[in-house]
């Protein structure tokens, strides 16, 4: 697992998510060594239920209309 400081997840982050996309490889952000948060791919549920909660607002749009 990558470890990269907040400063540079900040100044680069197409560059960490572009890496994240390719690789599937998690990325911690640290502050001063210490582990601040995590960057991560989304599983295919998480996916899943996003595509669910876009066709329902949008339906919800259409039928509002």
């Amino acid at each position: 697992m990558r470890k990269i400081s907040v400063s540079h997840a900040r100044t680069h982050v197409s560059a960490v998510l572009r890496s994240l996309a390719e690789t599937g490889e998690p990325v911690l952000i640290t502050k001063k060594g210490r582990v601040m948060a995590q960057f991560s791919p989304l599983t295919e549920t998480e996916k899943s239920a996003i595509e669910l909660a876009r066709r329902l607002r949008a339906a919800k749009g259409a039928s509002d209309a």
